[in-house]
């Protein structure tokens, strides 16, 4: 509670009499406290209708207002008819899950997956999952050794299954295509489970990406996706053998680079083996949301850490660079200048992500679209333009469900 002020009274000219009644006495009207102005429930509400307008100003500036589907506001393009020439892509594709998603994985088998054009891209993909935290295990346990045991296209981590071990799982997934040589495969891609992609159309938008046509990815360093600045890099300090969750790789602040955002990314086959041939090994041990930025910070290490003009020190998951400097030692012998491609056909859905800049309408351009919920996967592939890109599906009935 505010304490009521008292005032003196002003003096006047003449002396007063004693003798006055109470009554005829005068005194000067009290002045309004200024806190007492800012606590009357007129101000209040003035303030506060002003502060919920701002917020939903800057609500409607950063989400999502435009159209899901653009496809009548652009022409078709024509790449999307020309069928590939020659042989077709070899793609080894790695889908980072969680235990649980039992169904979604068998809706990106069935609709996404399953009758790409085999004439213009091949695919050999897993599904990379660790292990159900302790109160999950049980049904959901059995279910994963129980898909496993049918499909054989599941590669089950030894690790507990949180946010801290994705980039964990990345790496593993890098490791599997690195098991087979370069020479016997094209490229390797990265998606998360919620990403819808268009295989085939993504095979026919590689003469857009690359128009000349001179690029061998067995060869050359090459990576594909949708890009973003940052400055973070890691040194390697945590061992694979490691089973506290908390631990880390030691982060760094540097030079911007590019990083493909978690929608998806693709490496070439070349790029695989030069990633795993590194010294210590690259750092895996980062926790989420991190993990698609550890990606980048590998491709701009092969690069700026042979040059000593540039200038690195020590952070720690803050904008706010501490001053002691790091010297980061090189990872191979020489330095390695990867190919980067910003691609514009991987975008978010529409107004998924709360004042995400990737967002985009669905358009004729879209080969690869992130935070999709399950039920969408055969929604998109219904769509009528996207029609002959795969066989027709399986009723939705019975998708995953039946024994044939």
């Amino acid at each position: 509670m505010f304490r009521q002020i008292s005032y003196a009274r002003v003096p006047t000219s003449e002396p007063r009499s004693s003798t006055l009644p109470p009554a005829v006495t005068t005194s000067r009207k009290r002045k309004a406290s200024p806190l007492r102005l800012i606590f009357r429930p007129k101000f209040i509400l003035s303030i506060s209708i002003f502060i919920v307008i701002i917020i939903l100003l800057d609500i409607r500036s950063k989400t999502w207002v435009g159209p899901v589907y653009i496809f009548d506001k652009e022409e078709r393009p024509g790449w999307l008819d020309v069928p590939r020439m020659g042989d077709p892509l070899l793609f080894r594709v790695a889908v980072i899950s969680h235990p649980s998603e039992v169904h979604r994985r068998q809706y990106i088998r069935d609709l996404i997956f399953a009758g790409v054009p085999p004439n213009e891209i091949q695919i050999d993909y897993r599904f990379f999952v660790g292990l159900p935290l302790e109160d999950e295990f049980g049904e959901v346990s059995d279910e994963i050794w129980r898909e496993q045991e049918r499909h054989k296209d599941m590669v089950i981590i030894q690790k507990p299954d949180v946010y801290e071990r994705i980039s964990e799982k990345r790496y593993a997934a890098l490791k599997w295509a690195d098991s087979f040589s370069n020479a016997s495969y094209d490229y390797f891609m990265t998606m998360d489970s919620d990403t819808f992609v268009r295989f085939r159309a993504l095979a026919r938008r590689f003469p857009v990406i690359f128009p000349d046509g001179n690029v061998d990815p067995r060869q050359q360093p090459i990576m594909i996706g949708r890009m973003k600045p940052h400055w973070f890099y890691w040194l390697t300090n945590v061992t694979d053998e490691s089973v506290t969750i908390n631990e880390e790789d030691t982060q760094i602040a540097g030079p911007k680079y590019k990083y493909p955002v978690g929608i998806g990314y693709i490496f070439s086959s070349f790029l695989v083996k030069i990633l795993l041939s590194t010294q210590p090994p690259v750092p895996h041990h980062i926790h989420y949301p991190y993990d698609d930025v550890m990606i980048g910070s590998w491709i701009a290490a092969l690069k700026n850490y042979h040059q000593p003009d540039l200038t690195f020190r020590y952070s720690k998951h803050s904008w706010n660079v501490l001053s002691q400097k790091a010297h980061p030692q090189p990872l191979l012998p020489s330095p390695v200048n990867t190919l980067i491609v910003d691609d514009l056909g991987w975008h978010d859905y529409p107004g998924r992500q709360y004042g995400h800049k990737f967002e985009g309408s669905i358009s004729w351009n879209s080969v690869c679209i992130h935070h999709i919920h399950t039920e969408e996967i055969p929604m998109l592939r219904r769509l009528k333009e996207f029609r002959g890109e795969w066989p027709e599906p399986k009723p939705y009935t019975t998708l995953g469900l039946s024994d044939d």
